[in-house]
């Protein structure tokens, strides 16, 4: 330690010790009075301070819960309607030992409209996933495969599109049987 020290005093200018010394005085008491508080949390958050004219408006609350997705074996499922323009109506609902699904597409004005569906069926813990798409001119009624033979429950979603510009009304439902 002495070597050390000798040598630090034959090498070492007192001009550059000062600084250094002044440094370490300075970030010893930042340290002690400004911050090291593990328990204080006020020094750690931001504060926030708003407004009424700055703050952003609350959203606003559902009128109503989403409803549930319908079950059944025979008949609508699931009916869903939209208006305006490019609107998109999704029918949804579990089918409980499917045969057959149909998917029933209706516009007003008489119109294509696009057509996207995915029909999930489970069996003994296997899953399988059909999906498809389609442009038809409104009405159409159109059968859709099921993706697993035997299944003991299916979930089907439908959405139907308008596809010409404008103000109108589509119609999608879900019909097992």
């Amino acid at each position: 330690m002495r070597k050390f020290v000798r040598k630090i005093k034959k090498n070492v200018n007192p001009i550059y010790v000062l600084p250094v010394v002044f440094v370490l005085i300075a970030g010893a008491f930042i340290v002690i009075f400004v911050g090291g508080d593990e328990g204080d949390k006020t020094a750690t958050t931001p504060s926030s301070t708003t407004t009424r004219g700055n703050a952003a408006p609350k959203p606003k609350k559902r009128r109503r819960p989403p409803k549930q997705a319908p079950t059944g074996t025979k008949g609508v499922i699931d009916e869903a309607r939209r208006e305006g323009p490019f609107v998109v109506a999704q029918a949804r609902g579990t089918i409980r030992r499917p045969g057959l699904v149909r998917l029933r597409v209706s516009a007003s004005p008489r119109q294509r409209v696009t057509v996207d569906w995915q029909l999930s069926c489970f069996r003994n813990r296997q899953v399988r996933v059909g999906k498809g798409k389609y442009r038809v001119k409104a009405p159409n009624t159109r059968a859709i495969q099921v993706p697993m033979s035997g299944a003991e429950t299916c979930i089907a979603i439908a959405g139907a599109q308008l596809t010409r510009y404008g103000k109108g009304r589509v119609k999608v439902a879900v019909i097992a049987g």
